[in-house]
């Protein structure tokens, strides 16, 4: 590779990433950069990660560029077996952290083939946008949550024809799983993971949701994050349970991955994070490959948070409640019993017992008004930061 060729191609893929910084991690950067464009040494490395990562700064731009939203963002696949992964960012339209991380993983990959010449990526990664209206709308839907149409009986009626689609979420539900079911219908291999990538209208903690099955709580673990199981029970026709529960033939693995508040820098580094230890986990890379600091932000971001915990109850809301959650709450936040959590029309709505809450709703649309779970004790906590 020439040296004019190195650099146009390093270019290209860092060109354009609305806001973000990367800088390059070498000692003695000209002799290091000679060497490599001579002899492909093994010692140069690109690293790609935000400047100043761990101040997190709000100032910088985390913008996504709605309005050119695509379905598909983005394939990498060098033809090696090993794993489908499949990736889904703005599920719902006011959460972009996720497919900003798809699309910097992309670029880190193909940064990572080019300075590492032995670098293998085993199987396919293939990711893709959710609700594009409702992105291009700064909204979380239109008329309908996308994420509670996943039932098969209505997909099946809305293909045939037999049901005319009703609201703007049908016509994303139809292009949607039509894509993604043939990804997986193509697919050869012995294993499939799908990860939902979702941010919350509160601060707080980061944590996973696995599929009601036991290899998607296994996977679940993995990711190095505080996973929260029992939630999907309570929830009607996610993509989760969608996907988990008519592909199991596939040997398809879902998770849900919550990477921080919608509007929090730190989200999108979050996500890079939670999609490569995904990565990891299932072998398309090898763990001395793709350099994002990836345990660091885990770690710091899971501090103190419990391992494991269970769903003890979730509110649900309709729009003629007047419901109002009361202010200051944040994810894995304790409450106590009897403790005013929120109002409606017919009065206060408190805590049944000591518990953590979860996703207290602090946006205009929505179904559910908070969760509340309880940790394992057994399971332990999350090691507190430095």
């Amino acid at each position: 590779m020439t040296k004019a060729r190195f650099t146009s191609h390093v270019r290209n893929i860092l060109r354009n990433n609305d806001g973000f910084y990367f800088s390059v991690s070498i000692i003695n950067p000209a002799k290091r950069c000679f060497q490599f464009l001579n002899n492909y040494s093994y010692h140069y490395q690109l690293r790609m990660f935000p400047v100043n990562l761990f101040q997190e700064s709000k100032q910088r731009s985390m913008s996504v560029n709605a309005a050119t939203l695509q379905r598909h963002l983005g394939t990498y696949d060098e033809g090696h077996p090993g794993p489908l992964v499949i990736l889904i960012g703005a599920m719902h339209g006011n959460e972009l952290a996720g497919v900003k991380a798809i699309d910097l993983v992309m670029k880190m990959l193909q940064v990572e083939h080019v300075t590492k010449p032995d670098f293998l990526f085993k199987g396919r990664l293939i990711a893709f946008s959710g609700n594009l209206h409702a992105a291009r709308e700064g909204m979380r839907f239109i008329d309908r949550d996308l994420n509670r149409l996943w039932n098969y009986e209505h997909l099946e009626k809305l293909r045939s024809g037999k049901i005319s689609p009703t609201c703007a979420e049908d016509h994303e539900l139809l292009e949607l799983s039509e894509i993604i079911e043939q990804e997986i219908k193509t697919y050869t291999g012995n294993q499939i993971v799908l990860l939902d990538l979702h941010t919350t209208s509160a601060g707080g903690g980061i944590f996973v949701v696995p599929a009601e099955k036991d290899s998607s709580r296994v996977l679940a673990l993995g990711l190095g994050a505080p996973v929260v199981d029992g939630l999907l029970q309570n929830l009607s026709n996610t993509c989760l349970q969608y996907f988990s529960t008519h592909f199991v033939e596939k040997n398809l693995d879902a998770v849900s991955f919550e990477s921080g508040q919608h509007d929090d820098p730190a989200s999108v580094y979050v996500a890079i994070a939670a999609i490569i230890n995904l990565l990891r986990s299932v072998g398309c890379v090898e763990d001395h490959d793709v350099e994002s600091r990836h345990d660091v932000i885990l770690k710091k971001h899971s501090a103190g948070l419990p391992c494991y915990s269970t769903l003890v109850e979730k509110h649900s809301i309709l729009p003629e409640d007047q419901f109002v959650m009361h202010p200051g709450y944040h994810n894995f936040q304790k409450v106590s019993r009897g403790e005013v959590l929120a109002t409606d029309i017919n009065g206060p709505i408190t805590s049944p017992e000591d518990l953590m809450i979860l996703m207290p709703l602090y946006q205009s649309k929505g179904n559910d008004g908070f969760f509340l779970i309880r940790p394992d004790e057994r399971k332990g906590y999350f090691e507190e930061a430095d």
